[in-house]
């Protein structure tokens, strides 16, 4: 597993929230197994979609440039 950095950990709360919101679209009585390719695709955008945004707005709060 790869190290996270700090602005990466801060970020994590808010990617958890988004997939589980979209989860509960879904239904939590279904196994990652039994999910449609596109349902799985929809949890992944959104997972990378969400971190996107947030890395932005922490390194816009800290001053940084967007680092990816």
């Amino acid at each position: 597993m790869a190290e996270i950095t700090e602005e990466e950990s801060l970020a994590i709360p808010a990617v958890m929230r988004a997939v589980g919101r979209k989860i509960d679209e879904i239904g939590w009585d279904r196994s990652f197994a039994d999910l449609t390719e596109l349902e799985m695709r929809f949890l992944l955008i959104v997972a990378i979609d969400t971190f996107r945004h947030e890395m932005y707005e922490i390194n816009a709060e800290f001053g940084g440039g967007v680092p990816f």
